[in-house]
Formats: C-alpha cells, structure tokens, sequence
C-alpha cells in the first residue's frame, strides 16, 4: 500500500514540475517574442522616419532595432540579438533578402533574439536547460502590395 502510494506521490511531483518548466518555457518564448517584435517594429519605424540614404541611415536602423530588442526583458533577462538585418521584404513569396547596404530595394528589418532558460526544474535532473530563440520581421508596408496595407505603415510579419 505504501509503495503504490510513494510512486504516486513521486509521479504527480515529477508531473508538476514538468508542467511548471513547460508553462516557464511558454511564458519565456512569449516575452522573447515580444522584446523580437519590439526591435524589428523600432528598426522600421526609424527608416521610415530617417530613409536609408546612408550608412549612417543604415547604422541608425539596426541600432534602433538593437536597442529596443534589448530594452524589452524576457522573465527579467536581458535578451541577447543573434541576428539584426536591414533587408527587403517580398510579400508575394513572403521571403526576406538580407541587403548590407542601404538601397532602394530596402524596407525591412529582421531580428532573432535568444535568451538561456533559467530557473527550471528540469536542471535538478541533470538536463540542460535550452536557449530560447525568437524572431521577427518588421516590414515597411506600402499601398498595393497587400489588402491589408491601405497606407504606408510597418507591418510585422513574423
């Protein structure tokens, strides 16, 4: 009686801490997300107001994007930018060609940010806790392209 009783104690604790580490897991990729969504959104924002004539108009806009990825945390972690790219978006085969400089063709940006899993059950067993990765694109949509672009305005597009 006391064992079955002891694998049922011991399977609900291991259930909740899986539940718990996957709800935590959730939480983080949501508020990644968030801080992904904010970069590439701040990146655009800036070219849209600024243009790209320059390099220093190009600098501006991943800076832009940078700052904004970072200001956003992720369960009070600072999120770390794996990628930040200025490129064009093609919205008819929803693909995102990464540009080095400024040119005509720009109006996107593109960031991937990532942040360590921390404070995780499953780290008391011996696994590794992973890094979560999140990405956005941010596209500065003009009138035509789409029925959901009436104006020019940035779109993220994810």
């Amino acid at each position: 009686m006391f064992a079955y009783l002891a694998v049922f104690f011991t399977s609900t604790v291991l259930m909740g801490a899986l539940t718990f580490d996957f709800a935590r897991l959730a939480n983080l990729k949501a508020e990644l997300q968030t801080s992904a969504d904010a970069g590439a959104h701040a990146g655009v924002l800036r070219f849209m107001q600024s243009g790209c004539g320059s390099g220093t108009a190009y600098n501006n806009i991943r800076s832009q994007a940078q700052s904004y990825a970072v200001a956003n945390l992720a369960m009070q972690a600072t999120v770390t930018v794996d990628s930040n790219e200025v490129g064009d978006w093609n919205p008819g085969a929803q693909t995102f060609t990464a540009l080095g400089a400024c040119s005509g063709a720009v109006d996107a940006v593109r960031l991937v940010v990532s942040v360590q899993a921390s404070g995780l059950f499953m780290s008391l067993a011996g696994v590794t806790a992973p890094r979560v990765r999140a990405r956005a694109i941010a596209w500065r949509c003009t009138s035509g392209f789409s029925p959901s672009c009436v104006t020019p305005r940035s779109v993220l597009v994810r």
